[in-house]
C-alpha cells in the first residue's frame, strides 16, 4: 500500500547577499503571480546576470545568462507545474533571491 504525505514549504522574503542592497531594488519581476511568462527588468544593472530557477523541492529547473546591457529578459516557465519557485539573480555585485508564483 502507498502512504502519501503533503509537505509545505515557506519561501522567505527576498534575500539579499553582497554589499550592494541597491541591487535588490534594481530588479523588477512581473507579473507575479504569472501564468508562466515573467518579465525581468534589470533597471540600472549593466552587468551580465546569471539566473537560476529552483522549484519547491530544491531542483534547478532552468538556468540562463542574460548578457550585459540587456535591460530586460523574458522568463518562460509555461511548461512547468503551477506552484512556488525561487529565482536567483547573480551579478558581479551580489546575488538576489526572489520568489515567483506560477498559476
Amino acid at each position: 500500500s502507498f502512504h502519501t504525505r503533503t509537505v509545505y514549504f515557506r519561501i522567505p522574503d527576498p534575500i539579499v547577499t553582497g554589499e550592494d542592497e541597491e541591487l535588490a531594488k534594481a530588479f523588477r519581476i512581473y507579473p507575479n503571480p504569472s501564468n508562466g511568462t515573467f518579465k525581468i527588468e534589470l533597471g540600472e544593472v549593466k552587468d551580465e546576470v546569471t539566473i537560476t530557477v529552483v522549484d519547491a523541492l530544491g531542483r534547478v529547473i532552468k538556468t540562463d545568462v542574460i548578457p550585459a546591457f540587456s535591460g530586460s529578459y523574458s522568463l518562460n516557465l509555461a511548461r512547468f507545474a503551477a506552484g512556488a519557485y525561487t529565482i536567483q539573480l547573480k551579478t558581479e555585485k551580489g546575488i538576489i533571491i526572489k520568489k515567483l508564483m506560477k498559476e
